[in-house]
């Protein structure tokens, strides 16, 4: 068997640490909706990510729950699937290399509102739970959520998220819940997303090796 001495051990981790920071660094740098952020609010985000994969038809977020997790799309693209007026399952819209998804839970507070699932072969991400996302993200949450309002391509979960909240005050249950399946959705109109071109080549080692959740065996 082979063994490292203590000293050499500490270092290989810094090692391996350091490069992880600047690797995501330059990456977060060229990210659009992250340039408010400061170079520290960057390398503190940085640190606090976590890398996981995904293959072909494996779900980051499911609809319905509550959300755990923000993902950054380093490599490769997902599908977004929400919920028509009769709870059947719709494609909404993809995102790819330096798009993020799940944030909107954590902005609002609501429950999931769409299911986001693995189109390519493998899709590369960077992950932050929730007090990671309010202590990291907080500075630019504001500006976060104005470009989502502002942009077509959240329609979907604008309307999905205020329908769901108006149905479960009037059914007098907590707003965190979701719409009644028969209820209808208003319909609106979705456009495709335009994938943002980050022209940076990331190699950050993933040791965690492809994520173990299953997708369903039907959809």
């Amino acid at each position: 068997a082979w063994t490292l001495d203590r000293k050499p051990y500490p270092r290989l981790l810094h090692g391996t640490f350091i490069k992880k920071r600047a690797l995501y660094s330059e990456f977060l740098a060229k990210v659009s909706f992250l340039q408010g952020l400061s170079h520290v609010g960057l390398i503190q985000l940085a640190d606090a990510l976590q890398p996981e994969t995904f293959v072909q038809g494996q779900y980051l977020i499911r609809y319905g729950e509550e959300g755990q997790w923000f993902y950054l799309i380093l490599e490769g693209t997902v599908e977004v699937l929400g919920r028509d007026g009769a709870n059947a399952v719709i494609p909404v819209c993809e995102f790819s290399r330096g798009d993020c998804v799940g944030e909107m839970e954590f902005l609002y507070g609501h429950r999931t509102v769409a299911d986001v699932r693995a189109k390519t072969p493998e899709v590369r991400a960077a992950k932050l739970n929730r007090a990671h996302f309010e202590l990291c993200m907080g500075p630019i949450k504001e500006l976060l959520k104005s470009s989502r309002q502002a942009d077509p391509v959240f329609t979907y979960y604008r309307t999905r998220r205020s329908f769901d909240q108006d149905s479960s005050v009037a059914a007098g249950s907590p707003v965190f819940g979701l719409a009644p399946a028969q209820a209808p959705v208003p319909a609106a109109p979705v456009q495709p997303v335009v994938p943002r071109q980050v022209s940076f080549n990331l190699a950050v080692e993933d040791t965690s090796g492809p994520s173990q959740a299953e997708g369903p065996s039907e959809k």
